[in-house]
Order: structure tokens, then sequence, then C-alpha cells
């Protein structure tokens, strides 16, 4: 789930890349503070794990909002919602060839074949 998320944030976090590196406040970072397990700390930095695909499910859409997610919120919601409910998981997707891989994931909202191709 963290790839597929990752992926359809990562445009969002492109454009925003100069104040994400000055503050560290992107959307993937934001998610993982918030809501995934503390790891330690490097050099000073508190390091999060990216949140379970349980904990995620719980996540309002209001709150993933707050996390910098922008209009990419109810695809993230719903790429937790289908992995959550078993529709996409790694297994289905380790098991069917390209075209049915890009068809599973071209279903979660806002997947397209570019996010489908770097998955």
């Amino acid at each position: 789930m963290e790839i597929v998320i990752s992926s359809i944030v990562y445009s969002l976090e492109r454009f925003n890349s100069d104040f994400a590196i000055l503050t560290g406040y992107n959307a993937s970072f934001l998610l993982s503070e918030k809501y995934g397990k503390y790891v330690g700390s490097i050099g000073g930095i508190d390091c999060y794990s990216f949140p379970s695909v349980d904990r995620m499910n719980d996540v309002t859409l209001e709150e993933l909002y707050e996390c910098k997610t922008g209009f990419r919120a109810p695809y993230i919601k719903d790429a937790v919602t289908k992995v959550y409910d078993g529709l996409v998981t790694e297994s289905i997707l380790d098991n069917c060839d390209d075209g049915k891989c890009m068809e599973t994931l071209m279903s979660i909202k806002g997947v397209g074949s570019k996010v489908a191709n770097c998955v």
C-alpha cells in the first residue's frame, strides 16, 4: 500500500519539493508521523514507519486533508479501502499477468497507467 499511496502523492510532493526539503513536511512524511509507529531517531530527526492498512482504514478524509494530500485525499482513501477489503492485494498482483495487474491497480480512483506502471 505504501508504494501505491506514495505514487499517488508523488507529483504533489515533487511540485512542493523545495518546501518539503526545507521543512520535511510532505504528505508521505505527515501520514507516517501522524499514523505510523515511531522507529527511532537519526541525527535528531524522529522517524516513523508508514502506517498499516488497518491503521489507515480508520483515517477520515478530513484527516487525510490535514496531511497536505490535497485533492488526492479521496484517491488515498479509495486505495486504502480496496486494500483493506482485499480487492487489491500483493497476492493478487503477484499472481496475474501484466494486463490484469494494470487493470487491478487502475481500479483505484486516481490511478492511471503512469502510476500503475510505477507500482
